[in-house]
């Protein structure tokens, strides 16, 4: 079993709570910006394909690690399978039936139903249920949730994700990593390397056998910030679709981000902040549940009240995720002290 230090606990919390914040970012997006090229080049910087493009890879390089850091065995497996049943499988369901709801009910809500630019209830038809429902659940309707649905696959998987990973550690990164950029579903390789480290690493080991060079650590940092700059030039827009350069650049950036942490923290850039990370890494889970399409109705009520210009565009895109997770947080509390139990339903016992 992999152990865990006091420090690399925080640190994953902490990591939570960056991760979450990028995903709000890369949700924040404008449209409008198309017309307005410096608030483009903004977004396009730290938006899906730049900087906040580690989010989601960083997030499955955690799950893979924290899934079987536990592991022994294959039997081990069904028993985490059973866990995350309850812990991702429910609130999956729940939210893509809430995230409908929420359309239903803006629609009958005046002045806020202009907001609206998804014609979900649309898609849903009595006279094809299963087209109804393959949308409900698979596609899925809340189209953030994607993130789970490929994560409880991998999880599903996971016995023979253990036996390759276990027996053939090196060549199980090339198999995922084929694999992942044939299916076009990455996540699977950054959750691979999570079960790598956690079988034949303790994480503080895996600090430092891999960051010792500096030159790797630099290496890395500049492929990854690389990738970010090329998503200003439409030229590079081939390359940066590539799922195998996404894989190698992504993973790039989720070192990178492993590393810098601890450069940060050292320097108490990050220590002294410890504790309002730590309180919005408590509500990650439902910061990402909650989050649409409530934040597409601040981005909106602001572009309403300020207009459309490069500064204003800038401005909200860099704010909106700030007020989405102040909003959830204040929600998330309003939840849990007048409906506990129901708020532990709704983000898998977290």
């Amino acid at each position: 079993m992999m152990e865990i230090s006091s420090y690399n606990r925080k640190k994953i919390a902490i990591l939570h709570a960056v991760a979450i914040m990028l995903v709000l970012l890369l949700h924040s997006y404008f449209w409008e910006a198309a017309d307005y090229p410096v608030a483009q080049n903004v977004q396009l910087f730290t938006g899906a394909y730049g900087i906040s493009g580690v989010a989601v890879p960083l997030f499955y390089f955690i799950s893979g690690m924290l899934f079987f850091k536990s592991v022994n065995h294959v039997k081990d497996c069904f028993s985490g399978i059973n866990k995350r049943f309850r812990s991702i499988l429910i609130p999956y369901v729940i939210w893509n039936i809430v995230f409908v709801l929420w359309y239903l009910l803006m629609s009958y809500i005046p002045g806020i139903s202009g907001f609206i630019n998804s014609d979900i209830l649309g898609r849903f038809n009595l006279n094809a249920p299963i087209a109804s429902l393959d949308f409900l659940l698979f596609e899925p309707a809340g189209f953030h949730l994607w993130f789970l649905r490929d994560l409880m696959l991998y999880v599903l998987v996971s016995p023979v994700i253990y036996v390759v990973c276990k027996r053939f550690p090196l060549v199980s990164i090339f198999l995922f990593f084929v694999l992942s950029g044939w299916t076009n579903r990455c996540g699977l390789t950054y959750y691979a390397v999570g079960a790598i480290v956690a079988m034949h690493y303790e994480v503080d080991v895996f600090d430092k056998g891999l960051f010792d060079n500096i030159v790797v650590k630099y290496l890395l940092l500049l492929l990854f910030l690389a990738k970010c700059l090329m998503t200003m030039l439409p030229s590079c827009n081939a390359v940066m679709n590539n799922p195998y350069f996404q894989q190698i650049a992504n993973m790039a950036g989720i070192l990178s981000v492993w590393w810098i942490y601890d450069v940060l923290y050292n320097s108490y850039s990050v220590a002294s902040f410890e504790g309002v990370f730590l309180r919005i890494s408590k509500y990650s889970f439902f910061i990402y549940l909650f989050h649409e399409p409530a934040l597409n109705i601040i981005k909106k009520m602001g572009l309403f009240l300020l207009g459309v210009n490069n500064a204003t565009l800038v401005v909200l895109y860099l704010i909106s995720p700030i007020i989405m997770c102040a909003v959830s947080v204040v929600v998330a509390k309003f939840l849990q002290k007048l409906m506990p139990r129901i708020y532990g339903v709704l983000v898998g016992g977290r």
